[in-house]
């Protein structure tokens, strides 16, 4: 019954100590153990994912803009009256 998990001992005792430290990271990412800082540190470590970092300043500051008349949701619930 144990197949898969005997299969997995066998390929572990052959893995390099790099490739048991990555099968390590994964297996704790897969579990939650890793936490979001570990998630982030396993995608930061793939070639494939670009961590970009925030933008300086953040977002420009905006006026809200005044409508005149009923408001929408108002006339949204008058409307399915």
């Amino acid at each position: 019954m144990g197949g898969v998990r005997d299969e997995l001992r066998q390929l572990i005792q052959v893995l390099s100590e790099e490739e048991a430290v990555k099968t390590m990271d994964f297996v704790r990412q897969l579990h939650g153990r890793a936490g979001p800082r570990g998630v982030f540190d396993l995608l930061a470590a793939s070639p494939a994912i670009r961590i970009r970092t925030p933008a300086p300043g953040g977002f420009p500051a905006v006026r809200p803009v005044r409508g005149t008349g009923a408001p929408a949701s108002r006339l949204l619930i008058e409307d399915r009256r």
